[in-house]
């Protein structure tokens, strides 16, 4: 997790570790709904669907659970301290739902893939070490842009933007401090900037 801040605002830059596993869960079992605006889209890479897994459960009642806990994660994320363990909550979170009793090589798979992915990014912000200093900068021209506009000091506030290794340019806002955006639009300053300006000008 990365931050930008100055005494009144803070933004934290997050690899979403469980939700991408929520999303494997979802991919691997065929749950996507492409009809549900918040329903993220599909991982990239893409994640086969598991025929045999699908076959075994009833679609609409899984799709409707793995709804209901994502918006649990989603809900909860702002709770989570450093020395939760991502495993277990979010198992306890999957507990008595239509796909908590899966197999454990699936959860295993969906563990071993997100931990996969943020390796990868890892190593990106790495390799490009450069780069990474000038997204966080541009990050804070979109704030100060904002303020000037303003003509005041930001309010104090809180926002976390969680990039996802889902396809294509996607964004999501499920609450007031929280703006969930795919990697490709995380990666288009001028993308980015559209999103921001005008969470961070309801914020500021």
């Amino acid at each position: 997790m990365r931050f930008d801040q100055v005494p009144s605002w803070r933004i934290a830059e997050d690899e979403g570790w469980d939700l991408t596993a929520a999303l494997f869960i979802r991919d691997v079992a065929g749950l996507r709904d492409r009809d549900h605006a918040a329903d993220p889209p599909a991982l990239s890479p893409a994640v086969p669907t598991d025929r045999e897994l699908r076959d075994s459960i009833d679609p609409s009642t899984a799709g409707r659970a793995w709804r209901s806990w994502w918006s649990t994660l989603l809900r909860d994320r702002t709770a989570v301290t450093p020395r939760d363990d991502p495993r277990a909550r979010l198992r306890w979170a999957a507990s008595g739902t239509a796909f908590g009793g899966w197999s454990e090589e699936v959860w295993r798979s969906a563990f071993a893939w997100a931990d996969q992915r943020k390796r990868d990014q890892i190593e990106q912000v790495v390799a490009r070490a450069d780069r990474a200093r000038n997204d966080r900068l541009a990050v804070g021209r979109i704030v100060a842009a904002v303020v000037e506009t303003l003509g005041r000091p930001a309010r104090p506030f809180d926002l976390t933007i969680t990039t996802l290794p889902v396809a294509g340019t996607w964004t999501h806002r499920p609450d007031e401090h929280q703006v969930l955006v795919s990697e490709a639009l995380r990666a288009d300053p001028a993308t980015l900037g559209d999103v921001l300006r005008p969470v961070l000008g309801e914020l500021a």
